[in-house]
């Protein structure tokens, strides 16, 4: 019985210097990756909520009194300078123009016959048949059949200008907006209503604020002697369309107010886009109504 006690004490305390041994042996050291920092250049990068709008945005009004007679475009047509939109029945311009092409004829002859009788009275003055007199009085009608004549081939020019004005053109290229007036609809140059607009989309401007501390950093940091100058040093801009993708094409901020105002405390700047292909029009100025498109100025 006792020798039994003993091996266990024994075997116990070698037990307790393997368990001492183990604790007191060090752990070996672990390995991190190590990165080392250097100074680069970078960009930043600062939103700014803006609108957008069309390099042209004009009303077509017309020039005479009528009746739409026919449209020839519809509502969001892409159209070309020059190019038909409106007919204007206006047949009173017509008459006009047939009445003035009457009236040259008339001064023409009333021309022809004054010349003959300058013709006729000039020699017989020559050889003193008839007195000097005559003759100036032939040249002086002669002259007043010239004057008349003239006179008819402007109102027939007037006349043209106006039956001209019965075809509606477009005076840019763009892109065609609301037509509220339809086809017998009477129109005059007062009617308040356009007929449409056209917006010239080839290029799109979007327009941003910069407030006072904004605006005293940029003159603070931009180089030059005038707004032009600091301008033009500025990096080209990018645009956060109303879906959240960047715009394909890049902008140059071109034109600033220079004048912060009393009421917003901020200050105007207008930034050009190129817009070949025609998508970022005026649709995109809002988005959501309350949440605009964003300009990246770099």
């Amino acid at each position: 019985m006792g020798l039994c006690l003993l091996v266990l004490a024994v075997a116990c305390g070698k037990k307790d210097e393997q368990k001492q041994g183990a604790q007191q042996a060090p752990a070996a050291p672990k390995e991190y990756p190590v990165i080392t920092v250097a100074a680069q250049p970078t960009d930043v990068y600062t939103d700014y909520p803006a609108t957008m709008q069309g390099q042209q945005n004009v009303e077509i009004r017309p020039k005479i009194d009528g009746y739409i007679d026919h449209i020839y475009v519809d509502e969001g047509a892409l159209v070309r300078k020059g190019q038909v939109l409106f007919r204007i029945s206006a047949p009173q311009y017509e008459q006009e123009v047939r009445t003035a092409q009457a009236s040259i004829k008339i001064a023409q002859a009333d021309v022809n016959a004054a010349q003959m009788q300058v013709n006729k009275v000039k020699p017989l003055v020559e050889k003193d048949i008839i007195s000097h007199y005559e003759l100036e009085s032939a040249e002086y009608t002669l002259q007043s059949r010239q004057a008349a004549l003239a006179q008819a081939k402007a109102t027939l020019a007037n006349a043209n200008t106006n039956l001209s004005y019965t075809k509606v053109v477009s005076p840019v290229d763009g892109v065609i907006g609301l037509l509220p007036l339809k086809l017998g609809s009477l129109v005059s140059p007062t009617t308040t209503t356009p007929l449409t607009t056209v917006a010239n989309t080839g290029n799109v401007y979007a327009y941003f604020s910069l407030n006072e501390k904004q605006l005293l950093d940029f003159f603070r940091d931009v180089k030059g002697n005038t707004l032009q100058q600091r301008l033009a040093t500025l990096p080209a801009v990018s645009l956060v369309l109303a879906d959240g993708t960047v715009y394909s094409h890049k902008g140059r901020v071109e034109t600033a107010s220079g004048l912060i105002s009393t009421e917003t405390g901020s200050a105007n700047f207008r930034a050009t886009f190129p817009n070949p292909e025609g998508s970022c029009g005026v649709g995109v100025r809002v988005r959501c109504g309350f949440l605009p498109t964003l300009i990246t100025l770099c």
